[in-house]
């Protein structure tokens, strides 16, 4: 409704723009537009004046007939330019009209044969759904969207979605082959949400056209969570558990929710102790190694964008490389952080190996951790400690 509103004012716009000054003009024409004119009868009337004065003084012409003559040219020259004024008048009057009934016509007209129309009811019926309370009219009302725009993926990826959180995992498996089929399989997320829901309607049963759907996610998004995941699995149930290990560590980091983290960390604990290591030592050292901040922002900040880029990393004291790193938001925060040897950043380096370190957090309105827009941090925390320090982002460390 919006749009017809402003196309309905741009066109209003345009109609006056075109009318304005033809209604200058009208009320105020152009002399020499008239004048032209009037000088070419002029200039006609006089040669014929002279050609009759020529006439009456060479005697073809004479004395009586001479004012008649006269008379009927003069007339003649009045009845000319009294029939262009008018028809100019006439033709001045319609030109408005005309222009005024053409404008939204054409511009309708040429914007329902070439423009975006269908796109704008698609854009308003999709916003109607965001506004829908009730669950099973907003279902019915996107799969009409996905029935009248069967090549908007994005709008049937949401439908194959919502199938997925209410247990309809066949029509969601559906919904999800063919928005891998119209994206060529060349994105991660539908790939390995189509994984999923194999792996979940199969009775969570790993086969081998799921390991290849994983594979496919992993090689175009090596870093998707839910492929992760699923390899992780995968590789536990196939007795690989060094496997399943490496892809829920890589996992770890980037896992933010401590609920997430913890199931994380009790799977490797799990493939460690199948691998016939001891609890201790299956445990790798993680609680040893770990340590503990709650991150939180300043009030003094005010409002910062919610997706605004938080990085917790601890660091030796002595050097400023991260040696486990922990990627956040700011709509996460306040959050508790647990920093463990599996966010090292590189091998070889370890929380284990410090007794001490700085924990940092850094904010970056950018993304760009390497130039923050604020920074503070804490020194000399005790790695393995059980007491979690407070780090407070505020304005007065930036």
């Amino acid at each position: 409704m919006m749009f017809w509103i402003a196309a309905g004012a741009l066109i209003l716009l345009a109609i006056l723009f075109v009318l304005l000054p033809l209604r200058h003009y009208q009320r105020n024409p152009l002399a020499g537009d008239e004048l032209d004119q009037d000088e070419i009868n002029l200039e006609v009337l006089r040669g014929q004046l002279e050609d009759l004065e020529e006439r009456k003084n060479a005697g073809t012409v004479s004395e009586s007939e001479y004012p008649v003559l006269r008379n009927e040219l003069e007339r003649r020259l009045l009845a000319e330019v009294g029939t262009d004024r008018e028809q100019k008048e006439r033709s001045n009057r319609a030109i408005p009209v005309v222009m005024a009934a053409l404008i939204p016509v054409l511009t309708i007209g040429l914007y329902f044969q070439l423009g975006g129309s269908d796109q704008v009811r698609h854009q308003e019926e999709i916003r109607k759904i965001y506004t829908m309370s009730d669950a099973e009219q907003a279902v019915s009302a996107l799969e009409s969207v996905v029935n009248q725009w069967p090549e908007d993926y994005q709008s049937r990826y949401m439908l194959a979605g919502t199938y997925m959180s209410r247990g309809d995992y066949v029509r969601a498996i559906a919904a999800f082959e063919e928005v891998v089929r119209q994206t060529r399989g060349q994105q991660a997320e539908p790939v390995s949400r189509l994984a999923e829901a194999l792996y979940i309607a199969g009775g969570s049963k790993m086969t081998d056209r799921i390991q290849a759907l994983i594979k496919q996610a992993l090689a175009i998004e090596p870093d998707h969570t839910t492929a992760l995941s699923l390899a992780g699995i995968a590789a536990f149930e196939a007795k690989d558990y060094q496997g399943a290990i490496r892809a829920w560590e890589r996992l770890l980091p980037l896992t933010a929710d401590p609920v997430g983290r913890d199931a994380l960390m009790t799977g490797i604990r799990t493939a460690r102790m199948e691998m016939g290591m001891s609890g201790e030592a299956a445990d790798g050292g993680l609680s040893e190694s770990r340590v503990s901040v709650h991150v939180s922002l300043d009030k003094a900040l005010g409002e910062l964008p919610a997706s605004a880029r938080v990085f917790v990393y601890a660091r030796s004291a002595d050097a400023p490389m991260p040696i486990a790193i922990v990627p956040l938001s700011v709509a996460d925060l306040p959050r508790d952080v647990v920093l463990d040897d599996s966010q090292v950043m590189m091998e070889g380096t370890t929380l284990t190996s410090h007794e001490q370190v700085d924990v940092v957090a850094r904010l970056s309105l950018t993304g760009d951790v390497m130039n923050p827009d604020f920074e503070t941090r804490i020194k000399n925390v005790e790695v393995g400690s059980d007491k979690s320090r407070p780090l407070v982002i505020s304005a007065d460390d930036a």
